[in-house]
C-alpha cells in the first residue's frame, strides 16, 4: 500500500484528499464539467483506501454512468475494459461493520452484490437515502462542489432487464462494444484525478516581492543542535507512519482473508434497490 501511494504521489488516505472527476455529459458537448468528491476514510477506511487505488491506476478514466435513475442515485465503475475490470472483480474487498457516514445526497458509496463483494462500482446518492445506511451501504466520501454537474448526468432508468438501461451484465462481458453499440450517448468520465485539499498548501496572498532573508552565522553548537532536534522529529514520524501503515494493512488483510473464506460468487448486478422494491438484485446467468 504504502509503494502504491508514492508510486502515484498521492500520500496516505488519512491527507483527506480530493478526488477531480472530469465528464462529459453528453459525447457531443464541447466543454468538459467537473465535481469533486472528498474521500472520508474516518467514515470506511477500507472502501475509501480501494477508491484511492483505483483512481490512481486510472480505473475510472473512461467510464460510463450506466444507471442513473433520478430521485435515487448514478452508478458507475464498470470498466469497457474487459480484461482490466475483471481484474479488479476477482479483488473484492470486505465489508465494514463499524463504518460511519449516512447515505444523504452527495455522500458516494460502493455498490455491491451481497457479502464482501465490493469491488469497482460506485454510486452517488442524487436525494437523501438513509435506508440504505442499514443494507451495508457504507459512504466513503462525499460531492463537496460541482453536485449541479452530477445531477446533470444522463438519466438512463434502472438496468435490462427490469428497465431501458445497459445490462449490466453485459457491460461486464463486453464492455464498450456493448455499451458504444447500444448506448452511445451515455455520460463519461474523461480523467479522474487524486489532489491534496488547497488549504494545505501555501498560496501568495500578496504581489509584494517577498524580502531577501538576511543569512546569519549561527555558532556551531547551534546548528548542531538544530539539525539534532531534526533528525529526532522525523525518526518519530518514521515511525508513527510505520504504525499506521502496519495497522490498516492489517485491517485489510483480516478482511480479505474473511472474503476468500467466505468466497461469494462474483455476481452480475452490484446495485442498492430502487425504493420501493424488495428481495435481492437481478443477477443475470
Amino acid at each position: 500500500m504504502m509503494l502504491l501511494w508514492v508510486a502515484f504521489g498521492v500520500g496516505p488516505v488519512g491527507c483527506e484528499q480530493l478526488i477531480d472527476f472530469d465528464i462529459k455529459v453528453a459525447p457531443s458537448d464541447d466543454r468538459t464539467r467537473r465535481f469533486t468528491v472528498r474521500v472520508r476514510e474516518d467514515w470506511a477506511p477500507i472502501g475509501a483506501a480501494r477508491l484511492v487505488e483505483l483512481v490512481g491506476a486510472g480505473h475510472y478514466d473512461g467510464c460510463a454512468f450506466f444507471r442513473v435513475i433520478r430521485r435515487f442515485m448514478c452508478q458507475f465503475g464498470i470498466s469497457g475494459n474487459v480484461t482490466k475490470q475483471s481484474l479488479w472483480r476477482r479483488r473484492p474487498i470486505g465489508d465494514e461493520t463499524t463504518a460511519r457516514g449516512s447515505n444523504r445526497r452527495g455522500m458516494i458509496t460502493f455498490a455491491h452484490a451481497g457479502k464482501n463483494t465490493r469491488s469497482t462500482q460506485l454510486f452517488i446518492n442524487l436525494v437523501d437515502n438513509t435506508r440504505l445506511d442499514k443494507e451495508n451501504f457504507p459512504p466513503i466520501g462525499e460531492v463537496v462542489a460541482g453536485m449541479d454537474v452530477v445531477d446533470a448526468i444522463r438519466a438512463t432508468g434502472e438496468g435490462a432487464p427490469g428497465g431501458p438501461g445497459p445490462n449490466q451484465g453485459l457491460i461486464q462481458r463486453r464492455g464498450d462494444a456493448y455499451l458504444l453499440e447500444n448506448f452511445p450517448d451515455l455520460t463519461r468520465i474523461i480523467k479522474a484525478t487524486i489532489r491534496r485539499p488547497p488549504q494545505l498548501f501555501e498560496t501568495a496572498t500578496t504581489t509584494t516581492p517577498p524580502r531577501l532573508p538576511q543569512i546569519v552565522e549561527a555558532p556551531a553548537s547551534a546548528t548542531s543542535e538544530s539539525a539534532s532536534r531534526q533528525m529526532t522529529g522525523a525518526i518519530q514520524f518514521a515511525a508513527l507512519a510505520a504504525i499506521f501503515f502496519a495497522v490498516v494493512s492489517f485491517y485489510v488483510g483480516a478482511s480479505l482473508a474473511r472474503h476468500r473464506r467466505s468466497g461469494p460468487a462474483l455476481l452480475d448486478v452490484e446495485s442498492p434497490l430502487v425504493p420501493g422494491r424488495s428481495g435481492a438484485a437481478d443477477k443475470e446467468s
